[in-house]
């Protein structure tokens, strides 16, 4: 079942047009026709079938719903991942892989130690639009109704700061003092059911001291993924899995 991503608003409607952009799309790339059954859903948890009307044409596809609207519970923990900013397309597969695994939000860090730097506010406003992007495609593609919020890229000082609310904060470090990671989430299945987890994972050099320091400070489990050292990407999925397979 092919699937598309409109507004709550659109949503709620019995019958509703596609911009020219989605139009095209059904028609030109998908070769979808008339009296095809679509999903839309708006990220937020809302979804719906409709069907392609008669009338709709490759510039203005008409959609007819045919269903009730859905709504999905959201998961019971509010998933973070706070990672510093890849180069490349790295990036971009993080976030898919993300979504993917049950995020609930992407914090991009800038770190000290981080090779990409980010000082025009446009350009971080450009590229948060593209991860949005690649956060609906991923939804879209592996049957989630919901779609991650993608904050700013900004620097590590202020995401602590925003994410010391939250219930508890994994870290990846190469520290003598990390725990692995299994340890420390034995530890912590004596503790009540955490509402929100964030994990954050440092650049390939690993956080800088005062970074780390700062971690400790706000009461950050600083855990060891094993003896290899994993790019910053691999650590994100790495993570993600577990805490996944944990809380969600």
């Amino acid at each position: 079942m092919h699937r598309h991503c409109v507004s709550t608003e659109e949503l709620l409607k019995d019958r509703m047009i596609l911009d020219r952009a989605g139009s095209r799309h059904f028609f030109n790339v998908l070769r979808l026709r008339s009296g095809d059954a679509v999903t839309l859903f708006d990220g937020k948890g809302s979804s719906a079938l409709f069907q392609i009307a008669k009338e709709a044409t490759p510039s203005s596809a008409v959609l007819e719903r045919v269903g009730e609207v859905q709504f999905q519970s959201p998961p019971l923990c509010h998933l973070i991942l706070a990672a510093c900013i890849s180069k490349g397309s790295r990036m971009d597969w993080t976030i898919e892989k993300a979504v993917e695994l049950g995020v609930s939000e992407v914090v991009p860090i800038l770190s000290r130690n981080s090779v990409v730097r980010i000082s025009d506010p446009a350009d971080a406003e450009d590229k948060r639009c593209r991860w949005e992007r690649v956060a609906t495609d991923a939804a879209r593609q592996c049957g989630s109704d919901f779609i991650p919020k993608i904050a700013l890229p900004q620097s590590f000082d202020k995401a602590l700061a925003r994410l010391s609310e939250t219930s508890r904060i994994y870290a990846g470090a190469l520290t003598d003092d990390a725990v692995l990671l299994r340890d420390a989430l034995a530890r912590d299945r004596n503790k009540s059911r955490p509402q929100s987890v964030t994990w954050m994972v440092g650049p390939e050099g690993d956080f800088s001291p005062d970074e780390l320091e700062a971690l400790r400070s706000a009461n950050a489990n600083l855990v060891s993924l094993g003896k290899l050292v994993l790019r910053t990407e691999t650590a994100a999925v790495y993570g993600l899995c577990v805490f996944g397979s944990e809380w969600l």
